[in-house]
């Protein structure tokens, strides 16, 4: 009975991060935002509930040289559960260019 609350509670300790991460959003507007609403869509990719960075997408490439667009940085579902999944070792970003 000891091992079972044990492991309850270190169960709760390590899955509930991962489950109240949420499908959060982070935006930014560079210059006046979109002009033209054509999205390009990247990957960032971290490690170790995202302590650990693989590599980023690269806005200004995805720009192609505009200066106004807005850039969007989310978890989607399919990134939650990925990171699930892998009980949080892979922990991937999506990132949303609209110009």
């Amino acid at each position: 009975m000891k091992y079972l609350k044990l492991f309850s509670l270190l169960f709760l300790v390590m899955f509930m991060p991962l489950v109240m991460t949420s499908c959060y959003v982070s935006q930014h507007q560079i210059g006046s935002g979109a002009k033209l609403h054509v999205n390009t869509e990247a990957k960032n990719h971290y490690l170790v509930f995202g302590l650990v960075k693989l590599n980023e997408a690269n806005t200004k490439e995805m720009a192609e040289g505009r200066r106004n667009y807005i850039i969007t940085q989310k978890a989607t579902f399919s990134d939650g559960v990925l990171s699930v999944l892998s009980l949080g070792l892979y922990t991937p970003q999506t990132v949303i260019l609209e110009r």
